[in-house]
């Protein structure tokens, strides 16, 4: 037997069970206040049709149909007293009323339920159905400091709060309660409707999927979840279609009322950026494509269209920069090389600057050479010869290896060893006096545990331009032709920059910023 032979057995039934119940009253006018009262009921407002079916009841006292639907408005309303004195007047009159009776076992359930909990409860529960809020909060409040592990009052209490527009409040009820009840559904779909009202959509609907995944027939969970995702799709769909058509303000509008409260639907914070471009909203479309490049780095359209902000708004050297270092992680991507051809078309006496950070294919040593010495040496290290006067020094960049070194004083006899030199090490080699006018070798090889002097960044500065470049690198001036470059061995830190381009007898203003620059690393400067 399915579900509609069902219902209409149970229809029937209860047509069968009032229409002989008005058997027992015909008064027209008692009809017509019951009538009244059935639609106050079928409306929801039980006050009035309680109203009216107590005039029906006065009207005609045997009017039973009209005790009945009072005793059904009370037992709503939570006054179980008066419903079940209603009821018990339908049992004297008629035994064999099957709904009454149904209807008082329910009643007497729920009234031995209510003697196990606790006091005030009902109360707090009852002044909530009737709009006042802040007595049922103080009632809850009481409760869940008495009873602590009593949960409905935690759930009722974060209810009341949201109603009162206590956010924080109302979230730490409901996380209290999924807490000790992690599957407590009803819990979730409020906890999906604050997050609705604050704005964060998203959250919303991780709510109403998680209440769906423990029972996905939950009918206000699927109901609330099927209504906001609907009202997103729209909304998105006639964003997409204005800006198709070149509607532009249509398009900023729709997507501006979802943008922000969908914050992690990255194809819509795509798409609300490219609205904005369109509105010549172009600092706001940067930000916005900035975020979401945070999480998706490689995603060339928002690459390009980042790009495209940026020349929008006159920072052209920072257009060239993300293009550039996107194109460096990624240069097979056709998008990117599009844009690149593009971009060189419009800006082609710009300036670009980036910085490429890479390791070093082999990694250097730096060995400096002192003479303590009263008199000039003669220094062999490997291939390399220094000629070093008595308290000087020299410092070399050489390969990791195991060098051989020797030290011949001028007229005098010399000192020869071999020395072991580390990748990415600073080593001091420090010639003395011997007591038998040698000079003798000491070495040093800790000094790269501390910031000092002797840690070291190779930077190269490339001009890769037809122009001569001016590169001011801390308290640095570098002067570089066309086509040139220059290597440095600086400290590690920040380093500020700024670059100048020479036309004629003019000059351009380039980029300027700083640098992060870890030790022991090479990195490049190169200016296009």
């Amino acid at each position: 037997m399915n579900f509609k032979m069902l219902l209409l057995i149970a229809m029937l039934c209860l047509f069968t069970c009032v229409s002989s119940l008005y058997a027992f009253g015909s008064n027209s006018e008692a009809i017509k206040l019951l009538q009244d009262g059935l639609n106050a009921y079928r409306s929801k407002d039980y006050d009035s049709a309680i109203g009216k079916l107590k005039e029906a009841v006065i009207v005609d006292p045997k009017l039973l149909p009209a005790r009945f639907w009072l005793g059904m408005c009370y037992y709503l309303k939570g006054n179980l007293e008066a419903a079940e004195q209603q009821w018990q007047i339908v049992l004297s009159k008629k035994p064999n009323s099957t709904e009454t009776i149904k209807w008082l076992k329910r009643l007497r359930a729920v009234k031995a339920k209510r003697k196990l909990l606790p006091e005030g409860y009902e109360e707090a529960l009852n002044a909530y159905r009737r709009g006042n809020y802040e007595e049922a909060k103080n009632a809850l409040q009481t409760i869940v400091t008495n009873y602590p592990n009593f949960m409905p009052a935690h759930f009722w209490l974060g209810v009341v709060q949201m109603r009162l527009g206590n956010t924080e409040e109302a979230i730490k009820a409901f996380a209290l309660v999924l807490q000790k009840k992690p599957s407590s559904v009803e819990t979730m779909v409020w906890l999906g409707r604050l997050e609705e009202e604050q704005g964060r959509w998203e959250e919303a609907l991780w709510w109403y999927r998680g209440a769906l995944s423990i029972n996905p027939r939950h009918k206000e969970a699927l109901e609330q979840y099927k209504r906001l995702i609907g009202n997103v799709t729209a909304k998105y769909k006639v964003g997409l279609n204005a800006l198709a058509k070149g509607d532009y303000d249509r398009a900023l509008q729709e997507l501006s009322d979802i943008a922000p409260k969908m914050r992690w639907r990255f194809d819509i914070q795509f798409w609300y950026a490219r609205a904005l471009i369109a509105n010549g909203k172009y600092e706001d479309a940067a930000k916005l494509l900035l975020d979401i490049l945070r999480y998706r780095p490689n995603w060339a359209n928002a690459i390009c269209w980042l790009v495209e902000a940026y020349c929008g708004s006159g920072q052209v050297d920072e257009a060239a920069y993300v293009l550039a270092t996107a194109l460096r992680s990624n240069p097979t991507s056709v998008e990117l090389r599009r844009k690149f051809k593009q971009f060189v078309k419009e800006h082609k006496r710009s300036v670009r600057l980036w910085v490429v950070r890479k390791p070093s294919t082999v990694p250097s040593v730096l060995v400096t050479l002192v003479n303590s010495c009263p008199e000039e040496l003669l220094v062999h290290l490997g291939e390399q010869e220094v000629r070093l006067h008595s308290g000087a020094q020299h410092t070399l960049e050489l390969q990791p290896s195991l060098y051989r070194y020797r030290a011949v004083p001028h007229g005098g006899v010399g000192v020869t060893g071999h020395v072991l030199l580390l990748g990415w090490h600073s080593y001091v080699l420090t010639f003395v006096p011997s007591h038998s006018g040698e000079a003798l070798t000491k070495t040093y090889s800790d000094l790269v545990e501390s910031f000092s002097s002797l840690k070291f960044v190779k930077f190269t500065v490339t001009n890769a331009s037809d122009c001569k470049a001016s590169v001011k690198l801390n308290h640095r001036y570098l002067t570089l032709k066309p086509k040139s470059s220059i290597t440095l061995h600086i400290e590690p830190g920040k380093t500020s920059y700024a670059v100048c381009i020479h036309r004629s007898a003019n000059f351009t203003p380039g980029a300027m910023g700083e640098l992060i620059l870890p030790e022991w690393r090479s990195l490049r400067l190169t200016l296009r």
